[in-house]
């Protein structure tokens, strides 16, 4: 693998190891490149995504920096950044503080896209896209083949909601815990229930019901049947979803103490008229509007002197 762009006199692999590495992380030391160097001592003898995972792995435990908070941050974002829209832009603002630390590297890796380098917004590519869950038969062979290249993970799922995940693979494990509750893990095998509340964790986190679903049948081992979480495990993990989207809030500002119902009424036929009423009691003569329309409503009030 060559980055683009790379002169026709081109670096030795471990070369290019190493010039992305400390491009990536800053100065490492001698003993992590040899070390890497080790674990991968020719990066063209392996498929493209299997390459880019050997400099990510490093670059999540160098962001982490031994955090165990910065490490599973980096590592949501990359299990969301897998069921991004082709083409949709994010804002980088709205992401938590280790995927912002790990945006440059990410460009660098052709994980992700930014039009500049003060640019707020980043495109999730091709190649980041198909980073975690195994690819569509349309793929290219070493995407589909990647989960194989880090590690296969089987999962079978009991209508009793315990988990049973079939994996060597530490970073299949750590998503897996993203949204199960882990409760034993072995060399080969890491055993979990998935629960109301750790559902709800990874929820709040920003990971939705159908995209845990997604990840647990695309791993789902054959022996499941019809190669399939259970019916019941899945419309569970919905409704805690739903129960999760039940009460929204609305910012809104309040007015109230109007001398008169009538004043009342043309302040709420108004505010409704431009579709920024939240609620509004006639008997307590009190109103709410939507935060956006609130310098309106003022306005609205002070024109038509009403106190």
């Amino acid at each position: 693998m060559v980055p683009r762009g790379q002169p026709r006199g081109r670096k030795t692999a471990s070369a290019w190891a190493q010039s992305s590495l400390e491009t990536l992380s800053g100065a490492r030391s001698s003993e992590q490149l040899t070390s890497l160097r080790n674990i991968q001592p020719n990066p063209s003898d392996r498929p493209r995504l299997v390459q880019v995972w050997v400099l990510l792995l490093e670059l999540v435990n160098s962001v982490s920096n031994g955090s165990i908070k910065a490490k599973r941050e980096v590592l949501e974002f990359l299990f969301e950044m897998n069921y991004s829209e082709p083409g949709a832009g994010y804002k980088i603002s709205d992401l938590k503080d280790g995927p912002v630390a790990a945006m440059e590297a990410l460009v660098a890796l052709g994980l992700v896209y930014k039009p500049s380098r003060q640019s707020d917004t980043f495109f999730p590519t091709k190649v980041g896209r198909r980073l975690v869950a195994n690819t569509g038969s349309g793929g290219r062979t070493d995407e589909k083949n990647v989960s194989a290249s880090l590690g296969t993970c089987e999962i079978i799922v009991e209508t009793n909601f315990r988990l049973y995940a079939y994996t060597t693979s530490k970073l299949q494990v750590d998503l897996i815990s993203m949204f199960v509750h882990m409760r034993t893990r072995l060399p080969n095998l890491a055993v979990g229930h998935i629960t109301n509340e750790s559902v709800r964790m990874a929820l709040r986190n920003g990971i939705s019901a159908e995209q845990i679903i997604a990840y647990l049948n695309a791993h789902a081992s054959s022996r499941c049947r019809s190669g399939r979480i259970p019916s019941n495990v899945s419309q569970m993990i919905r409704l805690w979803e739903a129960e999760k989207d039940r009460v929204k809030t609305k910012s809104g500002v309040l007015f109230d103490k109007f001398e008169t119902e009538e004043a009342f009424d043309m302040v709420e036929k108004y505010a409704f008229e431009m579709d920024a009423k939240l609620w509004s009691s006639r008997i307590l003569k009190t109103l709410v509007v939507a935060d956006r329309a609130a310098d309106q409503v003022k306005t609205f009030i002070k024109s038509n002197r009403i106190a």
